[in-house]
């Protein structure tokens, strides 16, 4: 198993993808147990936030808040004093990682982060009119959202 400990001083890169900025690895890097294993140490605050805000969707719709049970502004407090809060629990972990993930799915399907979030925003008759990212925060739901996106990217729909 890899050492999941982030690079004291990491390589330059390209503009880092929703799972990777939780992660600190791109996710061909990391096998299943590894990324278990990061979801149960528990996200960066930090990432997650950056992560999060880098959609205008989970922005306004406050997943950050969703995620850790607090406001933006509490959160954005407990950022900036340093105390507190730094890490995720397993949980929230699993959870953040579901909208990076779904978020990257969608970018990869759907061609651009715009039309990602726009979809992602969007009710769907395919999910009994709710909007995929209502369904996110939980397994089950997440898992729908992800094979419902399979199913676009393979041209099958039922």
């Amino acid at each position: 198993m890899k050492d999941l400990i982030p690079d004291a001083n990491p390589r330059p890169r390209q503009a880092q993808g929703p799972t990777e900025t939780l992660t600190k690895r791109p996710m061909e890097e990391l096998g299943d147990l590894d990324l278990v294993i990061l979801v149960l140490q528990g996200f960066a605050l930090q990432d997650v936030q950056m992560m999060l805000s880098s959609s205008t969707l989970y922005t306004k719709r406050n997943v950050i808040g969703l995620i850790t049970g607090k406001s933006q502004r509490k959160v954005n407090n407990l950022l900036s004093s340093g105390l507190g809060m730094d890490r995720l629990n397993a949980q929230q972990s699993a959870m953040a990682f579901q909208f990076a993930k779904t978020l990257e799915h969608a970018i990869s399907v759907l061609g651009t982060q715009a039309r990602a979030e726009d979809w992602l925003g969007q009710s769907s008759m395919h999910l009994s009119g709710l909007m995929p990212v209502e369904l996110i925060e939980t397994s089950v739901g997440f898992t729908t959202v992800e094979r419902y996106l399979s199913q676009i990217q393979h041209g099958i729909y039922v």
